[in-house]
C-alpha cells in the first residue's frame, strides 16, 4: 500500500473557502484511495468515455485522483529498507552461493594474490565487448586479472553520445596508456538480431532507450545495405551484421579526439608505433574461438581522413 499523503492543513482551509473542487476532500472517515498509474498506450483502446479513460489511466477522468482524510495530515514515518537479503528467494540463485564460490576461488588462487596483489593497475588492452553473459573478456583471452580493462554494453557499440564509454576510453588511453583496443562482437548477438527484427514496429517500445540504442546498429545496416540485401539466408545476414558492426565501431573509435591525439603524439616516438592500435574481433560462443576480421584499417582510415580530418597513419 502506498504511504499516506502528508498534505498541508492549508488544503482543508482552502476547501472551507470553496477554493478546492467539490469531492477533492471527502469525509474524514473515508479511506485513502490511490490507484497507481499504468503505462498504457493511448492507442490501446478504441472506445471513448469514462470507462475507457479508467482502463487507460487507472482511474476515471471524472473522479478526483485521490481522497484525503484528516489522518492523512498526520506526519508518518517512511518504512526503513530491510538491512538483510530477502530469505524467501526460491530461484535457487542466492548471494550466499556466490560468496561461497568466491571464497573457494580466492583460496585456490592465494599464491597469485600474494605475488601480484600489490601490483599497480596496468592493463595492456581495452576490451569493448557485448554485455552478453557468454562473453567474459579475461576468460576468452586467457588472461588473468590486471591484463584487460573492460567496457561492455549491448552489441559492443561505440556511440559518441555515450558518456560512460567515452569516459572509459579516455581513462584507458590517457591514464592507463593502453597500446591496444579490442572491439569484440559475437555471433548470435541478441542486440543484432533485435535490430534486424521488425517486431518493434508492432510493440509499445518505440520510444524506449533500448530502441534508441538499436538504431545505431540499424545505421550500420543502412551503410552496408547493398551487401546485406544480397544475403538471402537470415542466419548468414545476422553473422555479417555482427562483423560489419564490429568494423564500424572500430572506425568510431578512430574518430574520437582522445584516440587521435594519442596516436599523433606516439607517432613521433621512433621506438614505438602509433598507439593505440584498434583490433576487430568476433567471438563464436559455440566453440569459444576468436576470429580476427580481415580488414585494411589503413585504407579505412585514409577514406575517413577526407571527411573527419583524422590522423591516418
Amino acid at each position: 500500500m502506498s504511504p499516506p499523503l502528508n498534505l498541508s492543513a492549508r488544503l482543508l482551509a482552502a476547501a472551507r473557502r470553496g477554493k478546492v473542487a467539490p469531492g477533492a476532500i471527502r469525509s474524514a472517515a473515508a479511506p485513502l484511495r490511490y490507484t497507481p498509474f499504468r503505462a498504457r498506450s493511448l492507442c490501446d483502446e478504441t472506445r471513448s468515455g469514462p470507462e475507457t479513460s479508467q482502463r487507460q489511466f487507472g482511474h476515471s477522468l471524472t473522479e478526483p485522483l485521490i481522497s484525503v482524510t484528516k489522518a492523512d495530515l498526520t506526519p508518518t514515518k517512511m518504512p526503513m529498507t530491510p538491512t538483510s537479503a530477502d530469505d524467501t528467494d526460491t530461484t535457487g540463485y542466492s548471494i550466499d552461493h556466490l560468496i561461497s564460490q568466491n571464497g573457494e576461488w580466492a583460496d585456490a588462487n592465494a599464491d597469485w594474490f600474494k605475488r601480484h596483489g600489490h601490483e599497480k593497475h596496468a592493463p595492456k588492452y581495452l576490451w569493448i565487448g557485448c554485455s552478453d553473459a557468454r562473453t567474459p573478456a579475461n576468460e576468452i583471452l586467457g588472461e588473468g586479472p590486471n591484463a584487460v580493462f573492460v567496457h561492455r554494453n549491448i552489441a559492443n557499440l561505440v556511440v559518441n553520445s555515450d558518456m560512460n564509454m567515452l569516459s572509459v576510453l579516455q581513462y584507458a588511453v590517457n591514464v592507463l596508456c593502453v597500446p591496444h583496443i579490442i572491439v569484440c562482437g559475437h555471433y548470435d548477438c541478441g542486440g543484432v538480431r533485435a535490430s534486424l527484427s521488425r517486431s518493434h514496429l508492432d510493440s509499445r517500445d518505440l520510444g524506449s532507450p533500448l530502441e534508441d540504442w538499436l538504431r545505431n546498429i540499424r545505421d550500420v545496416q543502412r551503410l552496408h545495405a547493398e551487401e546485406l540485401t544480397a544475403i538471402k539466408d537470415p542466419e548468414q545476414k545476422v553473422r555479417r551484421v555482427v562483423e560489419l558492426n564490429v568494423i564500424e565501431q572500430c572506425l568510431n573509435i578512430y574518430k574520437t579526439g582522445v584516440v587521435q591525439r594519442r596516436r599523433l603524439l606516439t607517432s613521433s616516438v621512433k621506438s614505438t608505433f602509433p598507439q593505440p592500435r584498434v583490433h576487430a574481433l568476433v567471438y563464436n560462443p559455440l566453440d569459444g574461438r576468436l576470429k580476427q576480421l580481415d580488414l585494411d584499417m589503413r585504407r579505412y582510415r585514409s577514406e575517413m581522413q577526407a571527411h573527419y580530418d583524422i590522423f591516418a597513419a
